[in-house]
């Protein structure tokens, strides 16, 4: 399990070690990567790549498997920013890979970018789109084992659904909540086995 803490005056990507395919309250825990400027979400895509939304930053950080391999926490020199719209992306909060490892960025302003994969994989040749804006302020993003996004958009007070079949370019079509709920901020879920990265 990685998480980011930006707690303590270091701004760091940790793993949660799992033992036997689960981690538990004795985990082993290791910072993997620091230097970020308030880093807000993380995501792995199948591939093993970690994604961090450094929010200060308007970036979304890549790190490669092969760049943890040694064990050693890594810093800013080593990663790559993917790529972004001009002048960055407007204080990322949330991101999300699809099953084709399409990049999703959810901002701070509300607004929701798609970085395209290249054969499967983020790279500095991706295109990126904006997917829609003016949604609110969002502070989390996950995507299911449909590709659909759900958003935290904490002012409307809901999660907010949006089905990517297919990919619609322009305004989203985002369905009704289900549930109305209050002071939230992150939210993730459940994949089937195969969409699992370990």
């Amino acid at each position: 399990v990685f998480f980011v803490d930006n707690t303590g005056g270091v701004e760091a990507l940790y793993e949660m070690v799992a033992s036997g395919g689960t981690v538990s309250p004795s985990s082993a825990i290791n910072q993997v990567a620091n230097g970020f400027n308030d880093p807000a979400a993380v995501v792995v895509d199948v591939n093993g790549n970690i994604f961090v939304a450094d929010y200060y930053n308007r970036a979304v950080e890549e790190i490669t498997p092969a760049e943890i391999a040694g064990g050693t926490p890594v810093g800013s020199s080593t990663w790559t920013s993917i790529p972004a719209p001009n002048g960055g992306y407007p204080d990322p909060t949330g991101l999300g890979v699809d099953s084709n490892g399409n990049v999703f960025v959810a901002c701070d302003d509300g607004t929701v970018y798609k970085v395209a994969a290249v054969s499967g994989a983020v790279s500095s040749s991706s295109a990126v789109a904006t997917v829609d804006s003016n949604l609110g302020g969002i502070l989390g993003m996950a995507l299911d084992s449909s590709d659909d996004i759900f958003l935290t958009i904490p002012a409307n007070t809901n999660i907010t659904e949006y089905s990517t079949q297919p990919v619609n370019m322009g305004s989203l079509n985002w369905a009704a909540p289900a549930r109305r709920l209050c002071c939230f901020s992150t939210l993730t879920a459940e994949e089937s086995p195969a969409r699992r990265p370990f």
